[in-house]
């Protein structure tokens, strides 16, 4: 057959798995475009052509590696994959997916429920609990930590919350932290982590993330960047019903000004870990959850004030912390918002002690602004079970 012949039958199946994924709603359809393979029709020859034209070739246990995970992780959305080798030597196109090793180190497991978690009952919109993305962060650092002793927790690029870890009052869900093949970049080990649950017979990703850990001393922090944001304070700003957290994630001590630019706080420093859940894998925090989550909550007033409607985090671009861990006596946290009206707001946050000095940033923020979330922050009780 060749290989006009291929691409007409490659592109056959694409449109026969886009049919029946409409057809088929609640059934998982997926076309796998495969790039070529490290062997089989792959001559030495041809090889040679692949690599001057910066084609990378998959290898077979990636290919089999990748197979599962997509398997098993892939979006509901995403019907037709183009799987690639590994291509050095040039950017990827957004669609297009590099083969990786798959997630077969098991960190832990943790049970999510409102028993396990008292803290949940702080953090309930819609009239469920919600796992909130500040504690996701935490355990996906525990998790690329506990596969390396030793080491020192830097920061994460890349993390996304996928899908809401979401309970009623007296349910029960067990979420296990997974990690993949670490790599090497600088003086830096990046090490990938997912959070992963089990439901109706298939597994579901809720977040994942890059984790970078060092072996050296945290470097430097550098200075604050300095924001120009001017405007009205706001002495208590669980009064103004525009926030659904209850007294465990009410952390916001007093914010400084909310205005078009951004929003700054100053902000409480979170109660230990066993406060917050029954059985801790850890007694201090790697960061701080609740200076995280207040940090969310002020992009919620932001959103409120200047984007007509409440917001919910996404993702963070690049985290980075200097410190081993935030200080007991609390901290503030400025938040650049950059300028122009979309369903996403993206910002910068800074964290900073008492004196001025960084703690940790965070740049390439996504938060989803949605005026509908008004109503679903309303019902912050859980609905009690009949």
């Amino acid at each position: 057959m060749c290989s006009s012949d291929l691409a007409a039958a490659n592109e056959v199946l694409n449109k026969i798995a886009q049919q029946q994924s409409r057809r088929r709603p609640d059934c998982r359809v997926v076309s796998v475009n495969w790039g070529p393979w490290n062997g089989g029709m792959v001559t030495p020859g041809l090889r040679k052509v692949f690599e001057q034209e910066g084609v990378g070739l998959i290898e077979p246990l990636a290919g089999a590696g990748f197979l599962v995970d997509e398997l098993r992780f892939g979006a509901q959305g995403d019907v037709e994959v183009l799987a690639l080798g590994p291509t050095p030597h040039r950017l990827d196109p957004p669609k297009r997916r590099v083969l990786t090793p798959a997630f077969h180190n098991v960190a832990f497991e943790r049970e999510v429920s409102v028993k396990a978690l008292p803290c949940l009952e702080s953090h309930v919109f819609n009239g469920r609990a919600v796992l909130p993305a500040a504690l996701m962060v935490e355990w996906l650092a525990q998790a690329a930590l506990h596969c390396n002793p030793g080491m020192r927790f830097h920061g994460l690029d890349d993390f996304k919350v996928l899908k809401g870890v979401v309970l009623d009052a007296g349910q029960s869900v067990n979420v296990t932290l997974v990690t993949g093949e670490p790599r090497q970049r600088d003086k830096l080990l990046v090490l990938p982590v997912r959070m992963v649950s089990h439901a109706d017979g298939r597994d579901v990703l809720h977040a994942q993330t890059d984790v970078l850990l060092t072996e050296e001393k945290l470097p430097a922090a550098p200075a604050a960047k300095i924001v120009d944001i001017s405007g009205g304070s706001i002495a208590d700003a669980y009064s103004l019903g525009v926030l659904f957290h209850g007294a465990a994630l009410q952390g916001i001590e007093k914010v400084e000004v909310c205005a078009e630019r951004g929003v700054a706080a100053v902000i409480k420093a979170a109660s230990a870990p066993i406060k917050w859940m029954s059985n801790p894998l850890r007694g201090t925090w790697i960061a701080d959850p609740l200076a995280l989550d207040s940090a969310f909550q002020m992009m919620i007033l932001w959103s409120a004030a200047h984007r007509g409607g409440p917001s919910l985090p996404s993702a963070l671009g690049h985290y980075r912390q200097f410190v081993g861990a935030f200080p007991k006596g609390g901290c503030r946290a400025v938040i650049a918002v950059a300028l122009g009206i979309s369903a996403i707001a993206t910002a910068t946050i800074q964290f900073l002690d008492r004196q001025g000095n960084l703690l940790a940033s965070a740049e390439g923020c996504e938060f989803v602004v949605d005026a509908n979330l008004r109503d679903a922050f309303r019902l912050n009780r859980l609905k009690l079970e009949k």
